[in-house]
């Protein structure tokens, strides 16, 4: 079982998780302003921009911050405070040479001197073959576009090896506040054949829809494998030609040894998205159509030793949450669909195993928002809690977002157990209500608006009361 593991858009990311300006990042990083542009520019420090009428606004995301020290090396020889940064005064004197300076120094010279003599007898040659050069010894960390190459660098920000595609790449996306909206592709940066060397793997924003491929490279820089995106599949019927693009990346470790990728290819022109698994090779494994936006992934196993992935977003058609639950194994098919027009060309028939649709409550309506699931949790019990997010509410410059989310809870064995309007979620109620865009204040008609769970079964949707098991499909 995969630890947590959220893919909801960079516009969706809670407030609190956000880091804003340069000076809080450096503070959260426990260096300075500078010392962090530097980590950015050089080391792939993930930091957002967005243009707001000419202004440019800065934020980190917590999360992101610490997943990228956990990947470097810099973690371990220098230790991270959270806090503001304390400078030295100057006027110190330096120490001079020591004698443990004069040891460090014989020993070094000593140790050289065992390597040669190694050499020359041939043992150096079986323990680090001469064909292999120091940069393939360095692991990958870090990467950026720069013009119209990829350019790879190790944790000390030093360059490992360039790529010049043969077509040209849309670097905007990499550099603007477009990586907000969820559709900017992302890399990953891991052992995905599980040969103890870290590869790059990524789908670049292609200009042209032909050259949109999902593309891995090895930790020296050739090509390990690429893979197509989605092909085959057309989308809703009238759709003219496949258009999608890769989005992002999560990686599973599959019980029989080995890893899957994860990959979202969301359409460029319409509402829906390709979810795809493929193994460590690059080999297709499986292929789901989702009838919207999918914003999240989740890897677990149920009650009865059944391994499933729950894929959380957006229904197009329904213009609400929902969550499937695929067989990890099989994760082949598509959505259901209520209208015929709107079934998916070139794909499985297959639905999923079990098919949620939540509610759109009266905050999302008051504000013209799709409500999207962002957020997945385990339970100590074996349950899980579902987060649906209604609206994320701005109400003045001066304040933070209203984070307006309702809680779904579920059973081990798949069973609606409770509800839960957060605190946020009647804060933005009442809100809305002073500023007259709700007639009413929250109360019992909002709860049993909140309860109207439907799920798909035999070919329609039916209602979802508490205490009622998920309709397995298959």
């Amino acid at each position: 079982m995969t630890p947590l593991v959220d893919l909801s858009t960079r516009a969706f990311a809670r407030e609190s998780d956000r880091i804003h300006g340069w000076k809080e990042i450096a503070s959260y990083l426990g260096r300075g302003v500078r010392t962090a542009q530097r980590w950015e520019r050089d080391l792939g420090l993930p930091v957002h921009r967005l243009d707001t009428k000419g202004a440019e606004v800065v934020y980190a995301i917590r999360d992101e911050i610490d997943e990228w020290w956990r990947r470097t090396d810099q973690a371990r020889s220098a230790p991270r405070i959270h806090g503001p940064v304390v400078t030295p005064p100057p006027g110190g004197r330096s120490r001079g040479v020591t004698r443990r300076d004069l040891g460090v120094a014989v020993t070094a010279i000593a140790v050289l001197v065992v390597l040669l003599m190694g050499l020359a007898n041939g043992w150096l040659r079986r323990v680090w073959p001469l064909g292999t050069s120091t940069a393939s010894l360095s692991q990958p960390v870090s990467w950026r576009f720069d013009q119209q190459q990829l350019r790879v660098f190790d944790a000390q920000g030093n360059p490992l090896w360039d790529h010049a595609f043969e077509f040209p790449i849309d670097e905007g996306v990499y550099r603007t506040g477009f990586l907000v909206d969820g559709h900017a592709p992302s890399a990953v940066i891991d052992d995905i054949d599980t040969d103890g060397r870290a590869e790059v793997l990524l789908v670049p924003w292609a200009l042209a829809p032909g050259n949109r491929r999902l593309w891995c490279f090895r930790s020296t820089g050739s090509v390990a494998f690429t893979a197509p995106v989605a092909a085959g599949i057309v989308g809703r019927t009238g759709g003219s030609e496949p258009a999608y693009g890769g989005g992002r990346f999560i990686l599973t470790s599959n019980r029989a040894g080995g890893k899957s990728i994860w990959l979202t290819a969301p359409h460029y022109y319409r509402s829906e998205t390709v979810l795809q698994r493929l193994d460590g090779s690059g080999r297709l494994i499986g292929e789901y159509w989702s009838n919207g936006t999918i914003t999240m992934l989740k890897d677990v196993i149920l009650s009865n030793g059944r391994r499933v992935l729950l894929v959380g977003g957006t229904n197009a058609e329904l213009q609400t949450a929902t969550l499937a639950l695929l067989d990890y194994d099989h994760p082949d098919g598509s959505d259901p669909v209520v209208a015929r027009a709107g079934r998916c060309e070139g794909c499985s028939a297959t639905q999923p195993i079990a098919y949620l649709v939540f509610p759109r409550l009266d905050v999302a309506t008051a504000v013209s928002r799709q409500p999207l699931v962002d957020l997945v949790q385990l339970r100590g019990d074996g349950g899980f809690e579902v987060s649906v997010l209604q609206a994320r509410i701005g109400l003045t410059s001066d304040r933070p977002f209203i984070h307006a989310a309702v809680v779904y809870r579920f059973t081990p064995d798949l069973r609606l157990q409770s509800t839960l309007a957060t605190d946020a979620y009647r804060l933005a109620h009442s809100e809305l209500e002073l500023g007259g865009r709700l007639s009413t204040p929250f109360g019992i008609d909002d709860v049993r608006q909140i309860l109207q769970v439907q799920a798909w079964q035999r070919g329609r949707l039916t209602p979802v009361g508490i205490g009622d098991a998920l309709p397995l499909v298959r």
